[in-house]
């Protein structure tokens, strides 16, 4: 059930889209404070446990769970979201759904496999880390709940596009067809975006992901009463539903099947971008990438990436060739590299599809 506040909160970031981007941005920065402070204070831990066994290690063990309840509390207003705004992170050209997959990545990186998850399971080994606040299943549920709200929202939308596309058995004419088909599609979230793709794309060690597909939901999560339905968020309070139990799981191995593919073919479409010539404009000189969407900066007149300069405007509000005061809106498209570099895709030899046909 939604209460007042949530559904305050869903009906803004629906109804004034500036003041939602301003929120996510300062959930995203301080979900990777709390992440950071969290490991470093496990570091710590372990330092002062390693050299005075016998130190009191009680504010340690404080600033820890303290860290840790924030981050998943963080987490579980991003799966919230996810599911009842899907549409606020899948929309086109959507910078939110990059930050988001920054984010699960980076605490998957802490949690599951790797240097810094290494520094968790010690802590949790020398029972550093309070075992009634702090667990790996308590902050991986909700990075297993992102995932799949995000991926059943575009496969929602996709199936409700194909069944309006396809709807012609009740005899209407092709114009009124046509109206319907129009009328009833505006009313559908704006969904165009992947999030199996952009993972894809991201740094995510495929290993992490099979940690999260692989972890026994059923020993860290008790069943409700039978016949009552268990609530619907993945891993909430400490419940899963007995269907959340069996379909959960299987739901993330196809997701993350998605992802290996995804990951596979773009892979073999940057090599043989590599193996061909690449127009030195098509690149963007911050991120060395053959850009999607260039624009240019009117302060330096330097071309980028559209994606990459607002990346860097959630942070700072100038040219960062020029230094010259610069906003989204003072942006100007570069239709005609634009249409060079898709032309350039589109001659790309038939064993390297484009970018587009990837997910």
């Amino acid at each position: 059930r939604v209460s007042s506040f949530q559904k305050l909160l869903v009906d803004t970031c629906r109804g004034d889209p500036e003041l939602c981007a301003q929120f996510l941005d300062r959930l995203f920065n301080t979900l990777n404070w709390t992440i950071t402070e969290f490991g470093v204070t496990l570091k710590e831990t372990l330092e002062v446990a390693t050299r005075s066994p016998t130190s009191d290690l009680t504010q340690h063990k404080r600033k820890c769970s303290v860290m840790f309840e924030l981050s998943v509390t963080l987490q579980r207003v991003l799966e919230f979201l996810t599911k009842e705004t899907p549409e606020v992170f899948l929309k086109p050209g959507s910078l939110d759904l990059h930050r988001l997959t920054e984010s699960v990545v980076f605490v998957l990186s802490h949690v599951t496999i790797g240097p810094d998850a290494v520094v968790f399971d010690k802590a949790l080994t020398q029972k550093l880390a309070p075992k009634d606040k702090v667990s790996k299943a308590v902050i991986l549920a909700p990075i297993a709940g992102i995932l799949l709200n995000l991926a059943r929202a575009e496969s929602d939308a996709t199936e409700a596009l194909s069944r309006l596309a396809d709807d012609d058995d009740d005899g209407d004419d092709d114009d009124d067809q046509e109206s319907r088909f129009h009328t009833e599609t505006e009313t559908l979230p704006e969904i165009v975006e992947s999030i199996a793709k952009t993972l894809a794309k991201s740094n995510v060690d495929i290993a992490q992901l099979e940690f999260l597909r692989d972890f026994n939901w059923e020993t860290h999560f008790w069943f409700p009463v039978e016949g009552k339905a268990g609530p619907e968020t993945f891993g909430r309070e400490g419940v899963l539903g007995r269907d959340n139990c069996t379909s959960r799981p299987a739901a993330l191995t196809d997701f993350f099947k998605r992802v290996r593919t995804t990951r596979a073919e773009l892979e073999r479409i940057a090599d043989a971008e590599d193996a061909r010539s690449i127009p030195d404009e098509f690149i963007d000189p911050i991120m060395q990438t053959v850009m999607v969407d260039p624009v240019t900066l009117p302060g330096s007149g330097q071309v980028v990436d559209r994606n990459t300069i607002r990346r860097h405007l959630l942070s700072d509000k100038t040219d960062p060739f020029s230094r010259s005061v610069l906003d989204e809106t003072m942006l100007i498209g570069n239709a005609h590299l634009r249409q060079r570099i898709e032309k350039w895709r589109a001659e790309a030899p038939p064993s390297a599809p484009s970018l587009a046909d990837v997910d």
